[in-house]
């Protein structure tokens, strides 16, 4: 029963149910040839569930890091947005003395 509650193609595995069948043999029949591979199933079966809580870390950090790239990314095109715009106040105002220039040239040349 232990197998087939953990098994792959199951198509709702429970692993801890699992487990408990392997404990429950050992505990029902100690002397069985069903043991050593009871404890490998267990152990196994502790290591995937350990795997799985790491898997799940992970792509817990893994969310919080995209929304930090994500809250960088707005960062950074909002100080691009920002640069942009004050790159082109500056060009309008030398444009304007650039103007002015010219206009005053144009007042002292002779006529």
């Amino acid at each position: 029963m232990g197998v087939s509650y953990a098994h792959p193609k199951n198509p709702s595995p429970d692993q801890e149910r699992s487990v408990k069948c392997f404990e429950s043999l050992m505990e029902r029949y100690p002397g069985s040839d069903f043991i050593p591979p009871a404890e490998l199933y267990i152990s196994i079966l502790g290591r995937i569930k350990g795997l799985d809580n790491e898997i799940s870390k992970l792509r817990d950090t893994n969310d919080a890091r995209q929304r930090e790239i994500n809250g960088l990314r707005r960062q950074l095109y909002d100080l691009k947005e920002n640069e942009i715009k004050m790159l082109r106040n500056q060009l309008d105002e030398l444009k304007k003395i650039d103007l002015g220039i010219e206009r005053d040239k144009r007042k002292t040349l002779p006529r």
